[in-house]
């Protein structure tokens, strides 16, 4: 959701649906007619071995081994397969964030020896990957035993093109910083001259890198590298049933150009190529990293802002989400992005479930109704959400589904009221709410009713896309008498309308079908009955995330508060507050925070149990007013930056928000330790009482807000 100033051609791709953005983890492009199967699983044995090893040793803090441990994908992964996980994301963002930590004449000695060829290696070593891009406060550097930093956890960056590792790149950067470039330029110059593979690379970069560098033979370079990926996309295109392969060196060239001004229109060239590659197939998480980095280098050449642009909610009223995962999160995910130019909304990119969420909750007598793309080459399938439920109606198979927040449970009902063309269209999408229902309609046929009763839990109007998909959605409208509750009841009934349990991989039972009841799901990890949440106590397991978390899906921005009741009983019942990723351990002795990993593939070096103390953000008496073997009531307030903590009235805990991804407020447990239950959970804002006058006029209207 970003208005980017890039004029009249912005205006004009907008308005045609066709966007000039593109996304990268990896790039690069070879046409293989028949691809071995054999080949492509072998590659990726190796390499997620390598990660798997090369997290091992930063765990024992060794990263000069980490670094020969990713040796070995880098020796064998020439280029990368669109669709698969090379399991090297984590290792990858992990060995950056170690590398950070020394002087850098100690990292350029580690990068310099491992990447020039030796007697036994006569190649240049190169290794470009996505890396995760969430990162705890860097107070968690105590648990891992460092001095907190800024640097300390570091996410991975060539130029502004953010959550991307390229080895070549961190070792010219260092090289530059203690003035050894020149130097390494020269020995690169002769080695290109030798053929030695991935010389060329690398010397490309380091040019990139030289503020000395000739421009003229620098573009020269560049275009020459520029054509040959153009080509291999016309190849593409031309053979049938070809497979794309991604050579992630183009990735890492095209990165490194858009941080030198005379080249960022080729960057911006390389990087809208690299996309096109991903649209024979599927390539989610590529793809949308590849948009966003196309995006980034489109407003690196034309916009009249910075970069960040690309990345800044710009809407008035939306807030965007996603429903990444823990898993998704540690290959390197890409931020749910939205642009926004006069009345139409792109979906960008995304990593998975994302949602634009209307800023407040909306019930009573009203029409939601607005246009959304379906179909294209490019895949669009715009949806909407209300009630906890997320609607998608396809005309390529006349078919209307009905998800629930985790994506994890639906219904599919015949919708032959749908248009479909070979190129995206348009088809009219509302939500339509009165006293007794909401009705979903597609292009004005009733397609869905909802109680009223169970809609009104989770009264959230949104607008939905999934992962790499990029519909644009245009003509919003609000008519009727909206209300704006004065709170919002999340726990109650039978169903967990709105809430997700798979960041970890739990489940929920199935919800409602319309007005008929939740299937039983004795199986499910969280569920409801009657207003109370719980959950059971699990046996240990070999490989099992002891982590828990249901969180709701809409985050809880500035000016709003969560109060609930939990039971506890000390070692068997027992749940936490969380926002985000951080989870606020409420013990008797007093607050702990804990930064929720990605169990073994965790690339900051947290473990799982991590549990930091932070006395100067501890508040009220010790120790705390909790009761046992009774019901205690918690509030969860953001104000001002800070969030602050109360256990039974009494204040407990106050902190920054200072850390980053989606601030959806959650329940934490360590599903080993405790069993979870918990009543009457409330959702209350600085919300107005009537939407206002420039809302009604135009929905997507934009401002200058202040981060949520």
């Amino acid at each position: 959701m970003m208005d980017i100033h890039i004029q009249s051609r912005w205006t004009r791709l907008c308005r045609q649906y066709v966007v000039l953005i593109v996304a990268v983890r990896m790039t690069g492009s070879v046409v293989l007619p028949c691809v071995a199967q054999e080949s492509i699983d072998l590659t990726l044995q190796q390499t997620r071995a390598s990660g798997v090893a090369a997290l091992q040793h930063l765990s024992d803090r060794n990263v000069e081994k980490a670094l020969e441990s990713l040796g070995t994908a880098a020796d064998v992964l020439k280029n990368v397969h669109p669709t698969e996980d090379e399991g090297i994301s984590a290792a990858a963002g992990g060995v950056f964030r170690a590398l950070n930590q020394l002087d850098e004449g100690e990292r350029f000695d580690l990068l310099y020896k491992w990447s020039m060829p030796t007697d036994s290696r006569k190649t240049v070593r190169l290794l470009t990957s996505v890396v995760p891009q969430v990162a705890p406060p860097k107070a968690f550097a105590r648990i891992i035993g460092e001095r907190p930093r800024d640097e300390t956890f570091a996410i991975a960056s060539v130029g502004d093109i953010r959550g991307l590792f390229c080895s070549g790149w961190t070792l010219v950067k260092v090289a530059d910083e203690i003035g050894r470039l020149r130097r390494l330029v020269s020995e690169l110059e002769e080695l290109a001259g030798d053929k030695v593979p991935n010389a060329d690379v690398l010397l490309l970069l380091a040019r990139l890198a030289d503020a000395r560098s000739d421009e003229a033979k620098l573009k020269d370079a560049l275009e020459q590298r520029e054509k040959q990926l153009s080509d291999s996309l016309e190849k593409n295109a031309a053979a049938e049933n070809a497979m794309s392969m991604i050579d992630p060196t183009n990735i890492a060239v095209a990165a490194a150009a858009s941080t030198v001004e005379s080249q960022r229109s080729i960057s911006e060239s390389m990087f809208k190529s690299l996309v096109e590659q991903t649209l024979n197939g599927t390539a989610t998480s590529l793809r949308s990293f590849l948009r966003l980095s196309h995006a980034t280098a489109v407003q690196l050449a034309r916009g009249e802002s910075g970069a960040e642009a690309i990345r800044q909610n710009r809407l008035k009223y939306w807030v965007p989400t996603s429903g990444a995962t823990s898993t998704l999160h540690h290959r390197g995910t890409t931020d749910a992005s939205w642009l926004v130019h006069e009345d139409h909304i792109l979906h960008l990119a995304g990593s998975r479930n994302d949602v634009l969420f209307f800023r407040y909750p909306l019930v009573g007598e009203f029409e939601f109704r607005c246009e959304a793309q379906e179909g294209g080459r490019i895949t669009t399938d715009g949806g909407l959400v209300y009630g906890g439920l997320q609607f998608e109606a396809i005309g390529r198979s006349n078919q209307l589904t009905i998800w629930d927040a985790d994506i994890a449970h639906s219904v599919v009902k015949p919708c032959p009221f749908v248009r479909h063309e070979a190129r995206p269209t348009f088809n009219r999408m509302s939500i339509r709410s009165t006293a007794e229902e909401a009705i979903l309609t597609a292009n004005m046929h009733p397609m869905w009713f909802d109680p009223a009763s169970k809609a009104g839990a989770s009264p959230w109007i949104g607008l939905r896309s999934f992962e790499e998909r990029r519909p644009v959605f245009r003509n919003l409208a609000i008519t009727g008498k909206p209300v704006i509750p004065r709170e919002v009841r999340l726990s109650d009934g039978d169903d967990l309308r709105g809430w997700q349990s798979n960041f970890f991989g739990e489940s929920q039972p199935a919800f409602a079908n319309g007005s008929m009841a939740s299937p039983s799901s004795p199986q499910a990890d969280w569920s409801v009955k009657s207003g109370v949440i719980t959950a059971a106590k699990r046996e240990h397991g070999n490989g099992i995330n002891p982590q828990s978390l249901l969180r709701y899906q809409r985050p809880l921005l500035d000016g709003e508060l969560i109060s609930y009741e939990f039971e506890y009983s000390p070692d068997e019942v027992h749940v936490h507050p969380a926002l985000g990723r951080m989870a606020f351990l409420i013990e008797p002795g007093g607050v702990q925070v804990h930064w929720m990993t990605s169990g073994g593939f965790e690339w900051t070096g947290l473990p799982a149990d991590n549990a930091l103390l932070e006395p100067l953000s501890r508040r009220g008496p010790r120790p705390l007013p909790l009761k046992e073997g009774n019901w205690n009531a918690v509030t969860l307030a953001r104000a001002d930056g800070k969030v602050t903590l109360s256990l039974n009235d009494v204040v407990i805990y106050q902190r920054a928000v200072d850390f980053g991804g989606d601030h959806s407020f959650g329940f934490y447990r360590d599903r080993t330790q405790t069993a979870a239950k918990i009543r009457n959970v409330v959702m209350t804002g600085d919300w107005p009482e009537t939407l206002s006058e420039d809302c009604l006029a135009n929905p997507a209207v934009t401002g200058n807000l202040a981060a949520n």
